[in-house]
């Protein structure tokens, strides 16, 4: 974990970069929705995301989505998504 003020400066940097894109309200694959910040891969052929919950500045997942049609997949589609949990607990096991 990195504390909020950390991460705040990390995504504001990441925004500035102007090969960055931002997008509002893009979804996950277990449903919630938050802010992307992604950039083109090296080919072009898609964009890699990560995905943070605007409330609590987390990472809640991270996506890949095709800029271009590839291996049978249209442009558009996302073939590679996770959704990340972070919890509090007690004690670490």
């Amino acid at each position: 974990m990195i504390p909020a003020d950390l991460r705040a400066a990390l995504y504001e940097a990441a925004a500035l970069m102007p090969e960055v894109t931002v997008l509002d309200r893009q979804a996950t694959l277990d449903g919630r929705t938050g802010i992307s910040i992604g950039m083109n891969n090296a080919d072009h052929v898609a964009r890699v995301e990560i995905i943070i919950d605007p409330d609590t500045g987390l990472l809640i997942g991270e996506r890949e989505v095709l800029l271009k049609d590839w291996a049978g997949m249209p442009a558009g589609t996302s073939p590679v998504w996770t959704a990340v949990t972070t919890s509090v607990v007690a004690e670490a096991p």
